[in-house]
């Protein structure tokens, strides 16, 4: 299956890692997943639409096989971890973390905390609904934010216009070089993306909002219309206060993410780690 794939590719990349270290590396203490999905408090994957999985403990098997504590987490709440102890945001209590691939995350880092919310459930960004009755969205539901600003509808929506793109690294190389079609398409987004913003800053009020992945990277063609948007829909009294930046950890956030959660559960009880692994 797809998941026992996926398992064994983690594995052999854990074990080329190590190998890599050579024989003097430290003990290996913890390991860290980002899964793209609905993640529980326990680690299950509940469901993960754009993978089309229901019900997987991805972290259970490899934890028997590595015999070290494994926490499996939303990718983009790892990812939002990981901006707090590595990024741009070390010293901000309160941000919102958005990153776009084949869809649209969030994480929410309030009041010095990652927010999961009572089930490990909280922060479908992707999912909040920006047009009644619209663009069908891989969840089964219409007209849900990722539908309109995630790599796959941007890209779903340049093939409409007759423009064939591989990837967002593609869209934001044709954009540079001034393809109209692929402008407007992104101006769209833009105004979606602006729109989705201005929801989050009245309700969260956060200090900044993080753009990672596919925004990041598409930022210089989504900004100036997300930025329009924003600012007529924002409660100007709260936006004031809101910083929009994006995300230094490039293509690398999910994996910094799940450095970050095996280091935090780790913190969480060293003592009782090291004891564990000693008296192997």
């Amino acid at each position: 299956t797809a998941m026992a794939d996926a398992l064994a590719a983690t594995r052999a990349g854990l074990a080329d890692v190590l190998q890599a270290l050579g024989p003097a590396h430290a003990p290996l203490l913890g390991v860290g997943i980002g899964l793209p999905g609905l993640v529980a408090l326990d680690g299950r994957l509940i469901f993960a639409p754009n993978l089309g999985w229901r019900d997987v403990d991805f972290a259970a098997p490899l934890a028997r096989h590595l015999k070290v504590p494994v926490r499996a987490e939303n990718d983009t709440k790892a990812a939002a971890l990981g901006e707090h102890l590595f990024g741009a945001s070390r010293n901000v209590s309160d941000f919102v973390y958005i990153t776009g691939r084949s869809g649209i995350g969030g994480g929410l880092y309030m009041m010095g905390e990652l927010y999961r919310g009572p089930h490990g459930l909280a922060g479908e960004i992707g999912h909040m609904k920006i047009a009644a009755g619209g663009r069908r969205c891989g969840c089964g539901a219409q007209g849900c934010f990722e539908a309109y600003v995630s790599e796959h509808a941007i890209l779903a929506q340049l093939l409409e216009q007759g423009r064939h793109c591989g990837n967002i690294e593609a869209v934001a190389e044709a954009a540079r070089g001034g393809d109209g079609a692929v402008l407007r398409v992104l101006e769209e987004a833009g105004r979606h993306l602006g729109l989705g913003l201005a929801n989050i800053i009245n309700l969260l009020a956060p200090q900044r909002i993080v753009l990672g992945g596919s925004l990041a990277v598409l930022a210089p063609f989504l900004l100036p219309a997300a930025t329009a948007a924003l600012e007529a829909n924002a409660l100007a009294a709260i936006r004031h206060d809101v910083e929009i930046v994006l995300s230094p950890l490039g293509d690398q956030a999910v994996a910094i993410g799940g450095v970050a959660l095996a280091l935090q559960n780790f913190l969480a009880d060293p003592p009782l780690r090291l004891a564990s692994r000693h008296a192997h």
